[in-house]
């Protein structure tokens, strides 16, 4: 039957465009509530050892609720034990009240998602790529854990989106609100600040050599506002120039040693008590920079080598195996969501590669490999870019499905 301007339109095999996201949105929604309620159980993962993000975030959170004032530590950026704050203050302290808020969140995430695909890849190719994005195992991991990945990612696919209508509607308030998020991106995991650079190509392509400039120092200008009382209040805290993090200098370091093999190396002496104890977190992570610029200087065919590891950690299938009995589990899971959908990231990216649309996406990704060479890499370093490859995924998906479609349709009239 003909397609009329009243009818749905169509999916994959006919299937009506309109029931795609919410059975993506249902099926997300139950992976993620199933691995919470079900796998999980009642603790956070890595929640008791000091060592973990988990900790931090954790202790973070309840500081800022005892009293804010006290709160002086800077390890990480401040929006996520904010929101884990924010989620105990109204639902309670307690693992299940964060997994579901999370859960919460990357379900919105998922429509988000829907809509920026709508409009840098097409309607087919939205919904093949939010239910990849419902399945994707490590989307799944992050809504059940104490790490603040999966609220960036939210805020990442938040600023694409917006990024994406600023340059249809060439809006200079689009942008700013724009900038904002992604200045909520930098108050989340600080590493998203590499991006901001490659951001100025992005403007050019979309606004001319001119104007682009102009609306990239806005950008600029926006994010730096938005970190600007997080910096000062460090100022006040730690008594040094803290712009975002003070734990940057323990994440190079962890990354750039004689142990090192591509993920972040957990080193004893990166810990407090045995790098000079007593000193605040960003006399520490001053100390630490120096020791991992000090190995790579003294070590370049090392660093060479380690490099070319962190390249692989930041591509390869699977998680960094911690000696857990689960380990194999996820492994075997990565692979095989991972592996087949390859070729069609490679077909993907051919297709989308003149498409202006895709520099930001593609500034995303470049800043979190960047990342990954700089520091150290691992699936949650690349999975920050995930949503943005699995559209370029579902862009292959379609490519090929259009093109079989095609060929059947043309043997088909060919045997009447």
């Amino acid at each position: 039957m003909d397609e009329t301007p009243d009818a749905p339109r169509k999916g994959l095999s006919g299937f009506p465009a309109r029931f795609g996201l919410p059975i993506a949105i249902v099926i997300g929604a139950a992976a993620r509530l199933g691995y919470i309620l079900f796998y999980r159980g009642a603790a956070f993962p890595y929640a008791g050892s000091p060592a973990s993000d988990s900790y931090w975030y954790d202790g973070a959170a309840r500081a800022l609720l005892a009293d804010p004032a006290l709160f002086t530590s800077a390890l990480h950026p401040p929006l996520y034990p904010l929101f884990v704050a924010g989620v105990y203050a109204i639902f309670g302290e307690g693992y299940i009240q964060i997994g579901l808020a999370q859960t919460a969140l990357d379900v919105a995430a998922i429509v988000l998602l829907w809509l920026l695909a709508r409009r840098i890849a097409g309607e087919r190719e939205a919904i093949v790529a939010a239910f990849l994005y419902a399945l994707y195992p490590g989307f799944i991991f992050y809504a059940g854990n104490l790490i603040s990945e999966g609220l960036f990612v939210f805020l990442l696919i938040s600023a694409a989106l917006l990024f994406t209508v600023a340059a249809s509607k060439k809006s200079i308030w689009t942008i700013i609100v724009a900038g904002a998020v992604f200045g909520l991106c930098v108050l989340t995991r600080a590493n998203a600040l590499i991006a901001i650079p490659l951001l100025i190509i992005w403007a050019i392509a979309n606004f001319g050599v001119k104007k682009g400039i102009v609306n990239w120092l806005i950008i600029v200008g926006t994010v730096a506002i938005f970190i600007t009382p997080w910096t000062f209040r460090n100022a006040l805290a730690q008594r040094d120039f803290v712009p975002i993090s003070s734990g940057g200098g323990g994440a190079f370091y962890g990354g750039n040693n004689e142990t090192a093999t591509g993920y972040y190396s957990q080193r004893g002496d990166i810990f407090a008590d045995q790098v000079n104890p007593g000193a605040a977190e960003n006399i520490r992570s001053k100390e630490l920079f120096a020791r991992g610029i000090e190995w790579i200087t003294e070590n370049p065919g090392d660093y060479a080598k380690l490099l070319a590891l962190k390249a692989w950690r930041f591509f390869e299938p699977y998680p960094q195996a911690r000696g857990k009995p689960d380990d194999r589990t996820k492994a075997l899971i990565s692979l095989i969501y991972y592996v087949p959908i390859l070729p069609f990231l490679l077909i993907g990216l051919f297709k989308v590669r003149k498409d202006k649309r895709w520099l930001f996406p593609l500034a995303i990704l470049t800043g979190q490999f960047l990342t990954a060479l700089i520091f150290f890499g691992g699936m949650k370093v690349r999975d920050p870019a995930m949503p943005f490859v699995l559209i370029a995924v579902s862009v292959g998906v379609i490519g090929v499905f259009t093109r079989f479609e095609r060929k059947r349709g043309d043997g088909f009239a060919e045997s009447r």
